[in-house]
C-alpha cells in the first residue's frame, strides 16, 4: 500500500499536482494523509466483511447487562453524592473558611 497507493496520491497533492493546480492546499500534507488512511481502512474493512461467530447472543446479551448494571451503580452513587451535599457539617466549614479567605485575599488587590 505504502509503495504504490501513497506516492499516486501524493503527487496529486504535491508539487505540480492535479489538486495543487485546482486550488487545493494542504497543511503539512495531514488532509490527504488522514482521507487515504480512512479510504484504505474503509475498503479493506468492506472486503473482510463482519467478524461473524466472534460474538454468540448470550455473550452479547451478558456484556450489556453488565454494562446497564455498572451504569445504574454509578447513577445511585452520583445521587448518594448529590443528596449529601449541605448536610455534613465538615463541606459547610471547608466552604466557609474558602469564602473567608476569598474575600480576604480580594482585599489585597483594592
Amino acid at each position: 500500500m505504502t509503495t504504490i497507493i501513497y506516492p499516486v496520491a501524493s503527487s496529486w497533492v504535491l508539487g505540480d499536482g492535479w489538486l495543487h493546480r485546482i486550488g487545493f492546499h494542504d497543511a503539512a500534507g495531514a488532509g490527504y494523509i488522514h482521507m487515504l488512511g480512512g479510504v484504505c481502512g474503509f475498503v479493506g474493512t468492506s472486503l473482510l466483511g463482519p467478524r461473524s461467530g466472534i460474538f454468540d447472543k448470550t455473550s452479547v446479551n451478558k456484556l450489556v447487562k453488565e454494562a446497564n448494571q455498572r451504569k445504574k451503580s454509578k447513577d445511585s452513587r452520583v445521587k448518594r453524592k448529590k443528596m449529601n451535599i449541605g448536610n455534613n457539617d465538615e463541606e459547610e466549614d471547608i466552604l466557609n473558611k474558602h469564602h473567608e479567605m476569598k474575600s480576604n485575599n480580594s482585599s489585597i488587590f483594592k
